[in-house]
């Protein structure tokens, strides 16, 4: 019965792949900075006249790289005129922590993930491959409400920042994963972002339309059934 679902859902997701291209936009995510929202081998939609009027905390982004060019995702934390610094791990948006509330921890099988065969980072260690590798998981939220995921691993060099104040026309994001996203807290001149123009927004993805675990999406096999068409929060 899984092989069939799962055959089927490779060609459902196929069939809506090639016909949403004409309105959508196709984004690989190849690493691990977004988790649990997005894993790597997660493959996103754009629509490609998606325009941001006005960008929402909150929300989820593609967007190029301020100096590199290169596509990324992350979530948006602050606007301009924001304050935001890291304490303890916790974000402290505008002078006042951002509640964080504990929930299951966040578990995947050790392995080596996508085409650059990174493994993943645990709290719980040093393990082997195919055991199972943990981190912490909590829900965040914003002023306005707004909630979702992060993932914690421990004590990092970016639980604890000054305080960045952004400036006009310019955003700050943070990765989900908090120890293993190079995000605005890193300037890009030691290989994170900074800062991000408004104006290097590409767009607000929609959903995964699929996700593979594997080396090569040719591997269906590696392919994860539970996130065909999964909408992205």
């Amino acid at each position: 019965v899984k092989v069939a679902l799962l055959a089927g859902g490779i060609v459902l997701s196929l069939l809506v792949w090639a016909l949403l291209r004409i309105f959508w936009a196709p984004y690989w995510i190849p690493s691990g900075s977004m988790k649990p929202t997005l894993l790597v081998g997660d493959y996103i939609a754009v629509p490609t006249k998606n325009s941001v009027a006005r960008p929402r905390r909150g929300e989820v982004y593609v967007f190029r790289h301020p100096v590199t060019g290169a596509t990324l995702v992350a979530r948006l934390i602050g606007v301009a005129g924001d304050t935001i610094q890291m304490k303890n791990g916790s974000v402290i948006l505008n002078g006042t922590p951002l509640p964080q509330e504990p929930i299951e921890d966040f578990a995947e099988v050790f392995d080596f993930q996508g085409p650059s065969s990174n493994p993943p980072i645990c709290a719980n260690g040093v393990i082997g491959v195919g055991q199972m590798c943990i981190k912490f998981q909590f829900v965040e939220t914003l002023p306005d409400g707004t909630r979702y995921r992060t993932l914690d691993i421990g004590t990092s060099q970016l639980d604890n920042t000054g305080i960045f104040t952004v400036p006009a026309e310019q955003l700050f994001f943070l990765g989900d994963n908090r120890d293993n996203s190079t995000d605005s807290r890193v300037p890009p001149g030691m290989r994170g972002v900074g800062f991000v123009p408004v104006a290097n927004l590409i767009g607000q993805p929609d959903f995964v339309v699929f996700s593979a675990n594997g080396p090569a999406l040719w591997q269906f096999g590696t392919w994860r059934a539970d996130r065909f068409l999964k909408t992205i929060w």
